[in-house]
């Protein structure tokens, strides 16, 4: 078990941090993100279960909601304030 410690280990240098990988988690729900931002985040998320609950967490709100809510009816500064109070953790 020692050698997949520290494939873990290099993994974790190599690939993007949880706050990196939460943001792209988030953005990725408004808009497709990068080919080479989403195997990062993949690969992130084998050796992080942090991550890989706050996206499926993400996605049942989602589903929750039954729909898209309507990101064009809200004024610009009105999203930002709510991405910032996400990503923040702040209500």
């Amino acid at each position: 078990m020692e050698g997949m410690e520290t494939v873990k280990t290099w993994m974790a240098r190599q690939l993007p941090g949880c706050a990196d990988v939460t943001r792209t988690v988030s953005d990725s729900l408004d808009a497709p993100q990068g080919f080479r931002k989403w195997v990062g985040v993949r690969l992130h998320m084998l050796i992080c279960e942090v991550c890989s609950r706050y996206e499926k967490q993400l996605k049942f709100i989602r589903k929750l909601l039954g729909r898209e809510l309507p990101a064009e009816s809200l004024p610009p500064e009105k999203k930002e304030q709510m991405r910032s109070a996400i990503r923040h953790g702040k209500s």
